[in-house]
């Protein structure tokens, strides 16, 4: 018969593993830096609770080129789909459901010349 006697109290346990988890004065980078930085300027808790963020870009908006094309055909292609395959209807509903909560709006001729990137969602489905 062993028996195993243990001497450390609580207290002294999370003050070990306090101090092996403490953060040291780290010099941070220029893009970690950055990155915080970042973070506290661009990120708030909205009243529902959930966070909004700016999505970061390494560089200027100007610099990652012309997105509206691209963006637009893809829209196109998809409508195009969601209107030919009555099985996307679901897919469907929830593109509506983002508009109406906010996640996405209709851009118009003013919005496009402002440099941003413009992304046109894609649809898949699973097999069963």
């Amino acid at each position: 018969m062993s028996f195993l006697f243990c001497t450390d109290s609580l207290h002294h346990i999370m003050e070990e593993f306090w101090s092996i988890e403490e953060m040291t004065n780290k010099i941070l980078t220029k893009e970690e830096k950055a990155c915080e930085r970042h973070f506290e300027l661009n990120t708030r808790r909205l009243k529902t609770g959930r966070y909004k963020v700016r999505q970061p870009l390494s560089d200027s908006a100007n610099e990652l080129g012309d997105s509206f094309n691209t963006a637009k055909t893809k829209f196109l292609t998809l409508e195009q789909r969601l209107l030919k395959q009555p099985q996307l209807k679901k897919y469907s509903d929830i593109l509506e459901e983002y508009d109406q909560l906010g996640h996405m709006s209709a851009l118009c001729e003013a919005d496009v010349r402002i440099p941003k990137v413009l992304h046109a969602s894609s649809c898949s489905i699973k097999g069963n």
